[in-house]
C-alpha cells in the first residue's frame, strides 16, 4: 500500500473565465490610463519614459498571474511588435517603451499601472489598494475548495475599483485644487 497521495489536478479555466477575468481587468486599468492623461506623472513627461527605462521585463510583468496570464502575455506582445521600442544601449530596459512612452495602455501589470513617482495626484493615489484589486482581479476569484475559478464574483472589487478612480478623475477635472499638494 502506498502512502503517497495522488496528485490532484487542478481544473483549468473555462474560456469564459479568462476572457471575464481580461475584461474586468482592462475596465479598471483603462480608466486608470484616462486618470494618468488627466495627471501625467512628471518624471514620464520630462523625458517620455521615466524612472521605467531602468525596469527589466521581468519586473514590469510583476503581478501578472492567474489563469488569463498567457492571454494577457500574448496581448502584450502583439501591442509591442505593433509598436517596436527604443533602442537602447541597455538591453535590461522595459521592451514596452516608444518614444512616446509605454505602448501598453490598459495591458500593464498591477505593477506598471500602480506606480506613480512624482505628479499631480501623489499624496491621494492609493497605489497599494490599485496593485492588491488588479492581482485579486487577475486571480479570477479561486475557489480553494472546488478549485474551479468564479471570475463573475470579482465584480464587486471591479466596481469598487472604478469608482474610486472615477472620484480621482472627478476630483482632478472639476476640483483640481484638492489634489495639489
Amino acid at each position: 500500500m502506498s502512502l503517497e497521495q495522488p496528485l490532484v489536478q487542478r481544473p483549468q479555466p473555462t474560456e469564459r473565465d479568462v476572457a471575464l477575468i481580461v475584461r474586468q481587468y482592462t475596465l479598471c486599468t483603462s480608466l486608470l490610463e484616462e486618470l494618468f492623461k488627466l495627471a501625467p506623472d512628471e518624471c514620464w513627461t520630462f523625458d517620455g519614459v521615466g524612472c521605467c527605462a531602468s525596469a527589466t521585463k521581468t519586473l514590469v510583468e510583476k503581478g501578472l498571474q492567474g489563469p488569463a496570464y498567457e492571454t494577457l502575455m500574448r496581448l502584450r506582445g502583439q501591442r509591442s511588435e505593433s509598436y517596436g521600442h527604443l533602442p537602447r544601449d541597455i538591453e535590461e530596459a522595459c521592451p514596452y517603451h516608444t518614444e512616446q512612452g509605454c505602448v501598453l495602455g490598459e495591458l500593464k501589470s498591477p505593477l506598471c499601472i500602480s506606480h506613480y513617482c512624482r505628479g499631480k495626484i501623489e499624496g491621494v493615489f492609493d497605489s497599494d489598494y490599485v496593485y492588491d484589486t488588479l492581482k485579486r482581479i487577475l486571480e479570477g476569484n479561486l475557489d480553494p475548495e472546488t478549485g474551479l475559478y468564479h471570475p463573475e464574483k470579482n465584480w464587486k472589487i471591479v466596481l469598487e475599483l472604478r469608482r474610486y478612480v472615477k472620484e480621482l478623475i472627478f476630483q482632478f477635472e472639476y476640483r483640481p485644487g484638492c489634489l495639489r499638494k
